[in-house]
């Protein structure tokens, strides 16, 4: 229980499910369910995006609150989640995974997280292709599966232990340990205890040799398991590294913090929501005059182009895309 809500509202100011769906808000989830020993269905529209947790005055833990709740309903009835469970039973991912080229041996590992591994978003040949770039000498073990992090939010917690047993031996040996997606970044961090670096981390003070490319205004979104999962410094890397890149103006639009939708399960289990989300930033971009989404993100990636307003692109396939050869 949490005791210390001071029924301000601030968590319901800036919740994007709780203004624009069918959804109860974080406190009463996390604060006045569990007092009563209630849960609900509608947790699983909580995207876990922290921004309830950046602004609570009394700093409770509510997305860990839902999620244990999540928990404490496991398993899920909802056909989605279902999916993603069965497939991380049968191949140790969350994503039907396909493959890929990239070297098995070398002093930098990258954890290629299973959306790149689908081919969806942030794939494995685009981040090797920065960090060689980089003087990194990448590699990818074969071996390792899906961090968990998926499973553990939908509340399938022996499922995620099982994939981080795989995982921890092959990560604990490497000497330098990256990543793509924000979610394994973390988990990798505060779950296996394993100093992790997300790629914009690993890249930021690193000079990229890039082409004189079409000029082009990109509405830099801000994934929320990056900016405070992983740390605001993240976005600053971010911003920092597009500068570099001829041709590339970043437009301050307004609305680059807000969620994008697609985060915590959500995309799997209530994809229409998630397309609502993405569609509302995607429109925010169009006005702005944009030409394209770049997100740090291959979740975020995938979701912000699937209302198809604007091309959006994951920022290590982007950034690939613009090295010299």
């Amino acid at each position: 229980m949490m005791n210390g809500c001071l029924k301000c509202g601030s968590c319901l100011a800036v919740c994007h499910a709780y203004q624009h769906q069918q959804f109860p808000g974080p406190r009463r989830l996390a604060v006045e369910f569990p007092r009563f020993q209630e849960v609900s269905a509608e947790t699983y529209i909580c995207t876990t995006c922290g921004r309830c947790e950046a602004v609570c005055p009394a700093e409770l833990p509510l997305t860990q609150a839902i999620i244990r709740m999540r928990g404490s309903m496991f398993p899920p009835t909802n056909a989605g989640q279902q999916k993603v469970l069965e497939l991380a039973a049968r191949t140790n991912h969350a994503v039907e995974i396909r493959d890929y080229a990239a070297p098995t041996e070398g002093k930098t590992l990258l954890f290629p997280g299973c959306v790149g591994k689908g081919g969806l978003a942030g794939r494995p040949e685009a981040v090797i292709k920065l960090l060689t770039a980089a003087g990194a000498e990448p590699y990818i073990d074969p071996a390792l599966v899906c961090c968990g992090s998926p499973l553990a939010k939908m509340g399938a917690e022996e499922e995620a232990e099982r994939l981080q047993n795989i995982n921890y031996p092959l990560l604990a040996a490497a000497e330098k340990v990256v990543t793509v997606c924000p979610g394994c970044t973390t988990t990798l961090n505060k779950t296996y205890g394993i100093n992790a670096l997300h790629v914009l981390e690993y890249l930021e003070d690193v000079s990229l040799p890039f082409i004189d490319g079409d000029e082009v205004r990109v509405y830099l979104h801000h994934p929320c398991h990056l900016a405070r999962g992983v740390g605001p410094h993240t976005m600053d890397a971010a911003r920092k590294i597009l500068e570099r890149v001829p041709g590339v103006t970043i437009l301050d639009c307004g609305g680059e913090e807000d969620c994008c939708g697609g985060g915590g399960g959500v995309l799997a289990a209530y994809p229409r929501e998630a397309y609502d989300t993405a569609a509302r930033k995607a429109k925010v971009a169009v006005a702005a005059g944009a030409d394209l989404i770049i997100a740090p993100c291959p979740f975020c990636a995938v979701n912000l182009r699937r209302p198809k307003l604007l091309p959006a692109f994951e920022l290590s396939e982007f950034l690939a895309s613009r090295l010299k050869l």
